[in-house]
């Protein structure tokens, strides 16, 4: 096997985490800048800088019931092999 692939690939999931980890820092830093003049939106001649909102609800204890009932229907399903299976190939890779 060529494992020089393998160092590469393994240089290269070095280098991205590293990259996500600044870009969660210069995320906050750009996002204290947009409040701090007040934007929701800045346009730049390399792009367009906008805060987004996402909202998350939280459900009543009834909604909780019915989506746990659905869990269990799921799992039935796939117990009786009625549920369709799709399987994907993927790559693990872990750092020493």
């Amino acid at each position: 096997m060529n494992t020089e692939i393998l160092r590469e690939y393994a240089t290269l999931k070095q280098k991205i985490a590293e990259f996500l980890e600044a870009e969660g820092i210069m995320k906050v830093a750009v996002m204290a800048e947009l409040e701090k003049a007040g934007k929701t939106k800045e346009t730049t001649d390399f792009g367009t800088f906008s805060k987004a909102t996402r909202k998350n609800y939280s459900y009543s204890p009834k909604i909780e019931t019915l989506e746990e009932k659905v869990k269990l229907a799921k799992l039935k399903e796939v117990e009786k092999g009625l549920a369709k299976v799709k399987e994907t190939n993927y790559l693990i890779y872990k750092p020493k």
